[in-house]
């Protein structure tokens, strides 16, 4: 069902050729979607988006979602450190879901990109390959490996408390305590972040070393594999694992505080989960133009 909008701009008309022909690409549908609701362009002919894709291609709003979260799916897969590749007829290939159904299996078992990340690797080095070398990924598999991710997933140890300003001094044999950071703490975008918060953000260099720990690792493995005792080194299931570490470590890293809950702190916030920091994926997920204005403007 296709319904003839008059007096739109050319960027909807775009859009909606694009989602004329979803089938063909769902992750160009997927964008075009996105920019139409992101940007409000279905206010063009419309009071709201569920009366625009109702009367355009007669889809439902939560049809719609899936669309355009089966494309976030791929963005999420891509991730910090690129999507993952296999060696396909001897060429470098990249691996990503092929059709909607592949996204949709992914994007139904996880809303966080790092998760997506873990439940994604996870299938295609389980999926049997066919000749040519290239994994035989589905929406079963996929449910399978999600399952067993999330059954083996040890809760978070909670962070100890820190010492009352009464506390008596540490014992002889205990550990010193690290040094003070001196000056202002900076976050991801560069800007000074509460003090309340500084624990939180002094941790983002451990997060970054620990990425590049991994980088000089994977390629001292590599030099290995490619050496005289490395043929039975597999070194693309290493990668795998040393790429999968990386984007836990990537994904889970404070970025800067939460544009939404504004050092308030909201326990109710969808985004900081009252924590009042968001990694670069939440952030880039959820502010607008005024909460960047705000990040830019905080003292």
């Amino acid at each position: 069902m296709t319904t003839t909008i008059a007096k739109i701009s050319n960027a909807l008309q775009r859009n909606i050729d694009i989602i004329n022909d979803y089938r063909k690409s769902y992750y160009d549908a997927g964008l075009a979607l996105r920019e139409i609701h992101d940007k409000e362009q279905y206010l063009e002919s419309h009071k709201d988006f569920a009366s625009f894709c109702s009367d355009q291609w007669g889809f439902s709003v939560r049809h719609c979602r899936r669309i355009m979260d089966s494309s976030i799916v791929n963005d999420d897969l891509k991730g910090p450190i690129g999507p993952i590749t296999l060696k396909i007829d001897g060429k470098n290939t990249i691996i990503l879901p092929e059709n909607e159904s592949q996204a949709r299996a992914v994007a139904d078992v996880a809303d966080d990109a790092r998760t997506r990340v873990l439940v994604w690797t996870e299938a295609v080095a389980a999926a049997k390959k066919d000749e040519s070398g290239k994994p035989r990924v589905t929406a079963a598999l996929v449910k399978k490996v999600a399952k067993k991710i999330k059954g083996t997933k040890k809760p978070r140890p909670k962070k100890p408390r820190k010492p009352a300003a009464d506390q008596p001094a540490r014992e002889a044999g205990e550990d010193p305590p690290e040094p003070e950071h001196t000056g202002p703490i900076l976050d991801g975008m560069k800007g000074e972040v509460c003090t309340g918060l500084n624990s939180v953000f002094q941790s983002m260099s451990e997060y970054r070393g620990l990425q590049n720990e991994i980088g000089e690792m994977l390629t001292q493995i590599n030099n290995l594999a490619n050496g005289a005792s490395g043929g039975r080194l597999d070194y693309q299931e290493c990668q795998r694992l040393c790429q999968q570490l990386q984007a836990q470590l990537k994904f889970a890293a404070p970025h800067t505080e939460c544009p939404k809950c504004r050092r308030k702190w909201d326990k109710k916030c969808p985004h900081c989960k009252g924590t009042g920091w968001v990694t670069k994926n939440e952030f880039s997920a959820c502010a607008s133009d005024a909460d960047k204005i705000w990040l830019e403007k905080r003292k």
